[in-house]
């Protein structure tokens, strides 16, 4: 039967901003990913599901409270055995209703241009009660930390090392309770040097 390695975390969002719910798995035969809402298979226009390697990025944008706050479940199946499911739970905020000290950005990522072989580095700063950390992500999954391309340092910064195509990176904001302040998409622009 496959096995999960990587299972979706609950998430605390405010409304109007994103939601990105992590799955990943192993198995012989190549497992097949579905994502579900109480107990029922997502197939509307605001649920956008990816396949990643080695899993699945169930996306939720805009998140709504009363629409989106429920348990979402990764069903992971592969012929082999009985399917293997992991659950999480978002619940949504109202701007209103954000609790004193949700984590928010202090200084966003912005679109650079960069020249093809060449490092961008891309500042990003936030603060909130406890201290958040920054997590940074590509094409909706989590960023490699031991990929040579890129390095973080202290306070946010995400320094990307020899681009050599467009890439998409979200910093998503997380606090030690998995508290999900909000996530940006910025594109890094790849310029041909003349």
């Amino acid at each position: 039967p496959p096995k999960i390695l990587t299972a979706p975390k609950d998430q605390v969002v405010a409304t109007g901003r994103v939601a990105s719910f992590v799955c990943t798995a192993v198995g012989n035969p190549k497992p097949q990913f579905e994502w579900r809402k109480g107990g029922k298979r997502l197939v509307t226009q605001w649920y956008t599901v990816l396949e990643v390697p080695n899993g699945s990025v169930l996306r939720i944008e805009p998140v709504k409270p009363v629409r989106d706050n429920a348990t979402y479940e990764c069903l992971v199946e592969n012929g082999v055995g009985e399917p293997v499911r992991a659950q999480a739970t978002l619940t949504v905020y109202g701007e209103e209703e954000l609790p004193r000290g949700f984590p928010r950005f202090t200084i966003q990522p912005h679109m650079q241009g960069v020249e093809k072989g060449r490092s961008a580095l891309i500042p990003c700063k936030a603060e909130g009660d406890p201290e958040p950390t920054i997590s940074w992500f590509k094409d909706l999954v989590p960023i490699d930390m031991s990929n040579h391309r890129y390095s973080f340092y202290q306070g946010g910064k995400c320094q990307l090392l020899r681009v050599f195509r467009e890439q998409c990176v979200f910093a998503l904001l997380l606090n030690p309770r998995l508290i999900i302040a909000e996530s940006v998409s910025k594109n890094i622009v790849v310029r041909s040097s003349r």
